[in-house]
C-alpha cells in the first residue's frame, strides 16, 4: 500500500495531480490519515445503504424479522474525523469537503436514535405496531441521510481520485449505485429471504474490532493454555496474555461460554497476537452484538 501511495506522488504524478498537493511526501502520514478516513467513511455509507434498505422494505409492506442484524448495522461517525483539518491542509482538500461530511455524519446520530426506538418499540409491541409508529419519519429521516451519504461520496470523490490508489474510486461508483437505487425505494442490501447484508467494496479495509477483554482457552501447536481476548471482529480476534505462537499455524480459541473458533495465527509478538478465522462471522452473531 505504501509503495502504491508514494507512486502517487513520485516523479512520475498522475495527469493532473498538483505538484504542491502534500507538503511532506516522504512521511506520507497525511495521505494515510485521508486514507483511513475515506475508508470508514466509505463503510459508514455502506452501511447507511443497508439500514435505508431495511426501511424501504417496511414502507413497501415486505415481512421484516431481521432487527438485531439491523442493530448491528447501524453506521458509526468515523474514530478519525477529526484529522480531517490537518488532512484538508496539507493534501489541499476542496474547501466545502469537511463541512459536507460533518453534515452527512451529525445527521446519522438522529437517524440511529430513530432506529433504535423502532427497534425497541418492535421488540416490546410487535412490529406491525412499531411500523404504524415510526415507519412516517424513518422514511423521511433515512431518505435524508442517504441524500446526504449520496454528496458525502461525490465531494470526496475528486480527492479520492488525486490521492489515493484506483480501487477507492472504484468503491465509489457502487455505493453511488446502491445509494441511487436506495433513493429510488429500492432494497438492493436485502437478500432474497429478507435479510440485510454489506455488499462486498473493491477496495476494503479489516472490520472494525469490538473490545472484548474476555478470558479464554488457546490451544496451539498441541499445547494448551489461558489468554484474554482483547478485541474481535467478524474477520478475526485479537490476543494477549498468550503463549509463544507461530505465524501461518493453526489456533482454536474457547471462550468461558463454551463456544470455540478455529483461525490461522496471523502475527505474534510476545503475549500479544492476532488469529483470522477460517470462516468470517456473521453481522448478526451475537458475540459482536454484546
Amino acid at each position: 500500500m505504501l509503495q502504491l501511495l508514494r507512486s502517487k506522488f513520485g516523479p512520475d504524478l498522475p495527469a493532473g495531480a498538483r505538484q504542491d498537493t502534500v507538503k511532506d511526501p516522504a512521511s506520507l502520514e497525511g495521505i494515510q490519515l485521508f486514507e483511513a478516513l475515506v475508508s470508514e467513511t466509505h463503510a459508514a455509507v455502506l452501511r447507511t445503504a443497508a439500514v435505508a434498505s431495511c426501511v424501504n422494505a417496511l414502507a413497501s409492506g415486505r415481512q421484516f424479522r431481521a432487527l438485531q442484524i439491523v442493530k448491528g448495522m447501524l453506521p458509526q461517525q468515523p474514530s478519525l474525523l477529526e484529522a480531517l483539518p490537518r488532512c484538508q491542509k496539507e493534501l489541499g482538500l476542496q474547501i466545502n469537503t469537511p463541512p459536507v461530511l460533518m453534515k452527512y455524519f451529525v445527521s446519522l446520530g438522529y437517524a440511529q436514535a430513530g432506529i433504535a426506538t423502532f427497534c425497541d418499540d418492535a421488540e416490546q409491541w410487535g412490529a406491525e405496531q412499531a411500523v404504524f409508529l415510526h415507519l412516517k419519519n424513518l422514511s423521511l429521516v433515512w431518505r435524508r441521510v442517504s441524500h446526504l451519504a449520496l454528496n458525502a461520496v461525490a465531494t470526496l470523490d475528486p480527492e479520492v481520485e488525486r490521492c489515493l490508489p484506483s480501487r477507492y474510486g472504484q468503491n465509489t461508483a457502487v455505493l453511488k449505485k446502491l445509494l441511487a437505487e436506495v433513493l429510488r425505494g429500492g432494497q438492493p442490501c436485502l437478500d432474497a429471504n429478507g435479510l440485510p447484508f454489506l455488499p462486498e467494496l473493491p477496495q476494503r479495509r479489516p472490520a472494525a474490532r469490538r473490545e472484548a477483554n474476555t478470558p479464554c482457552i488457546v490451544e496451539h501447536l498441541g499445547k494448551t493454555a489461558r489468554a484474554v481476548v482483547k478485541d474481535i471482529s467478524s474477520s478475526g480476534l485479537g490476543l494477549e496474555r498468550a503463549p509463544p505462537m507461530t505465524p501461518q499455524k493453526v489456533a482454536l480459541v474457547e471462550f468461558e461460554d463454551g463456544r470455540c473458533f478455529a483461525g490461522v495465527v496471523v502475527w505474534a509478538k510476545g503475549a500479544n497476537a492476532g488469529i483470522k478465522f477460517d470462516t468470517p462471522l456473521r453481522p448478526d452473531d451475537p458475540i459482536l452484538l454484546r
